[in-house]
Order: C-alpha cells, then structure tokens, then sequence
C-alpha cells in the first residue's frame, strides 16, 4: 500500500470549495490589551494573536460555501459553520482525506 501523500496547504478563502477536505491551521485570537504607561493618557486596544487551534489536524469536509462561512462535515457525519475571519484553513490532500474519513468512520466513538 502506498502511504506517500502530498503535504497539506495553507488555503485562501477565494479557493474553498464543496468537496475539498480542509483542516483548522490556525485561530485567530482578539485581546484586549491596557497600556497606562503614561497615566494621564491610557489607552485600551485590542491585539489580534494566532494560535493553534485545539483541532488542528482533525480532516473535515466541504459541504457548502458563503463567505466567510463554511459548512464542514467531520468524519463522525458531525456538520458545523467555520468563520473564515477567525479561521484559517489548510487544505488536504484528497487521498490523505478519504483515508483519515475512512478510518475514523470505522473506529467506534469514546
């Protein structure tokens, strides 16, 4: 069996389409940030930071598409709504997909 694949790809959200299997890269997190370095003037603002989702990796599947939204289906038949203003998504390849769909499918849920 060959078990070579093609690496994964960071997607723009103008190249999503129904039946790619995608997975989460990484979230885009906002902060609010307080700065009373000078004290007669503080400001509050906020900071966007990138981090790496807690999902990443998990193989989805592109059920529909209306920008920025996403309707992805997971391996278990779960479907949700991705925001692609907070996600950004990688693309996988559609062997990598179908075998990780194929896997998952067949293990029991815990």
């Amino acid at each position: 069996m060959d078990t070579q694949f093609k690496p994964t790809r960071l997607i723009g959200p103008e190249d999503i389409k129904v039946g790619q299997y995608v997975t989460v890269a990484h979230e885009t997190v906002e902060l609010l940030r307080y700065d009373n370095s000078v004290p007669t003037q503080p400001v509050l603002e906020t900071m966007s930071v990138q981090v790496r989702h807690c999902g990443a990796g998990w193989p989805m599947k592109v059920a529909a598409v209306s920008q920025p939204y996403v309707l992805v289906t997971d391996p278990r038949g779960r479907s949700f709504s991705v925001d692609l203003r907070r996600y950004r998504l990688a693309r996988l390849p559609r062997k990598f997909g179908k075998a990780a769909f194929a896997r998952i499918k067949s293990n029991p849920t815990p």
